[in-house]
């Protein structure tokens, strides 16, 4: 499995996001949880702080947590 950021303009293929550093594999750790290799962080502009991005459900929590910040703006 994999974890694949695409771009494209309606009507056109999409592409892969910065070429090799938007694919991510995902394998399942030894909790059973779906780890993302190798893993990346998220820079919270504002709030002072990195958020470790490990496994899709942290992932998923990061990602919700922009659209509501983006939201309320």
């Amino acid at each position: 499995q994999a974890l694949v950021f695409l771009a494209g303009e309606s009507g056109r293929l999409p592409r892969v996001v910065a070429r090799e550093a938007g694919k991510r594999h995902i394998r399942i750790g030894e909790g059973g949880d779906e780890v993302i290799l190798p893993g990346f962080a998220l820079t919270r502009a504002g709030a002072g702080g990195v958020i470790g991005l490990r496994t899709l459900e942290d992932l998923g929590v990061a990602i919700n947590g922009l659209l509501a910040a983006s939201r309320s703006r």
